[in-house]
Formats: C-alpha cells, structure tokens, sequence
C-alpha cells in the first residue's frame, strides 16, 4: 500500500525522476485560492507556477515529498515568499545556470541576479529558502567535498546545458533571441568548474535536522532518493537524522514509474531541448 498523502506538510518540497534526471520543486498553500501550488525552474526562462493537481499530471514518474524540519513561522514564511516570487513571475521569467553565486530574492520576490547568470531547478529553490531565512546547505562543502569523479560528472553535465542552449541558438528564427541563446551559452561555459548542487541534495536537505547541511551527510541521502525515484519504491524506512521523502498519492491520474535506472547513470541525465523539462 502506497504512503498516503494526508500527513504531507503544507509546505514541502517535491521530487521526481524525468527523463533528465531528478527534479524538484516547492509546493505550497496559496493563501488567497486556498489551492496548494507547486514553484520550480524547469529550463531556461521556464519558471513554472502551476496547481498541484497540473504538476502531478505532467510529472513523467512517481513524485515524493520530503518531510521538513520548518518551525511553523518558517514554513509560513517559506510559502509567502514563494507567492511573492510568483507573482513577480507574470513580468519576467528566470534564466538557468548552475552557478549560484550572489543571486538573491528580495523583499517583493524580484530576482536581483548580481553576478549570477541564473538559478537551476536546485538552486531556485535554495534561495527560495534562504529568502524566508533558512539556509539548506553549507555550500563550501560542496567546494570541499566533491572528488574528482563527481566533479567530472558535474562538469559534463554543465557541458550539456552549453550544448542544449547552442542548440536552440541554432533553431531560432528571430535574430535577438539567437544572439540572447548565444552569449548565454559563452556565459554558462565560462563557468565551467563551479560547483553544482543538484536537485536530489537540495531536496534530502529540506528534511535534516541540523541546519545548513554539510556535503557528506547530503550526498549519500541524495543518491537514495535516486535510487527510489528511478525504481518506483513506494516506501522508505526512515534515514535518521533526515527524513524520509514519501510517495505522493494522487487523486487523479495515477503515477507510474519509469524503467529502472542505476544511480550513476541517473547522476548524468541529458538535457532535453524544447520539452520544457529542466535539466538538473
């Protein structure tokens, strides 16, 4: 029997496995509709705010959520910020880019980019975080921590970003979004060796106890969370000290989960080129 969905937070974030990896998201009550609502970075200047039930239903495999550790004043400002957030995005959609630098939400939800070229669907929602004062991750172990192996998958997938945007430079037919795609594209590949969060640790993040996780804690928790998302488990024993992510039960369509793949393969998805899913 699958977990049911009735002791799901009202704020939490979501994962799924799709055919360019894990990807993640905030759901979270909107006040004003009383509709829970689910922000993510799909790909670039794709930032997504949609129902719940319309992300369930486009989601290629099962979705889990992760029980957080939020106080209730957290998880309160966490959902406001991500309604402010929203509502700035009618006027201007965000770019991708896995370099997290100074990028920032401010007070009314704007994205004050500094020297960041943009957020990943990881990244997006650690400022989400860090914009209602809670902060994930230690990012300098993700600097420290990361062995040669991992770096070179990070790299690689980076490489594919910058490949996936010379792609679609090449199809566009408008001249300004060519060049946009372009210089893009030589932004992202100067930022070749940054460091990478990626969507699975960000997600196995929101749910430890101790705040800001350190990188040798996150990544094994991130690899099972791949592990299950890739292989449709439908139940997890808990992982003390974080807590366990549980499968999402639909009320209407139902989910099934994509063909099995092994973890160090999940760890390098390809990214897709129009689809609108984004690469994590």
């Amino acid at each position: 029997m699958a977990p049911s969905n009735a002791l799901r937070p009202a704020v939490c974030v979501l994962a799924h496995w799709s055919i360019v990896g894990t990807h993640v998201g905030l759901c979270y009550k909107d006040e004003p509709s009383k509709t829970d609502r689910v922000i993510e970075q799909r790909w670039h200047y794709n930032t997504s705010h949609v129902d719940l039930a319309a992300f369930l239903s486009e989601a290629p495999g099962q979705v889990w959520w992760v029980a957080n550790e939020l106080d209730p004043d957290e998880r309160y400002d966490l959902g406001a910020r991500a309604a402010l957030v929203a509502n700035q995005l009618a006027a201007r959609e965000l770019p991708y880019a896995f370099a997290l630098k100074d990028g920032r939400f401010d007070g009314q939800g704007k994205f004050i980019a500094g020297k960041s070229s943009g957020v990943s669907c990881a990244t997006f929602l650690m400022l989400l975080f860090r914009a209602a004062g809670v902060n994930l991750l230690n990012d300098a172990s993700w600097t420290t921590g990361r062995d040669e192996v991992r770096r070179a998958e990070d790299a690689d997938a980076q490489q594919r970003v910058v490949d996936e945007l010379e792609k679609q430079a090449g199809l566009a037919t408008d001249p300004k979004e060519r060049q946009a795609l372009t210089n893009h594209a030589k932004k992202i590949k100067a930022e070749k060796d940054c460091t990478r969060f990626r969507a699975e640790e960000v997600a196995m993040a929101s749910g430890a106890q101790a705040r800001p996780a350190d990188y040798a804690e996150i990544e094994p928790e991130g690899r099972r969370l791949v592990a299950a998302t890739t292989r449709g488990a439908h139940r997890f024993s808990r992982w003390p000290p974080l807590a366990s992510p549980t499968l999402l039960v639909a009320a209407a369509p139902s989910l099934s989960a994509p063909p099995p793949v092994e973890p160090s393969d999940a760890q390098i998805p390809t990214v897709a080129s129009s689809s609108g899913q984004e690469p994590p």
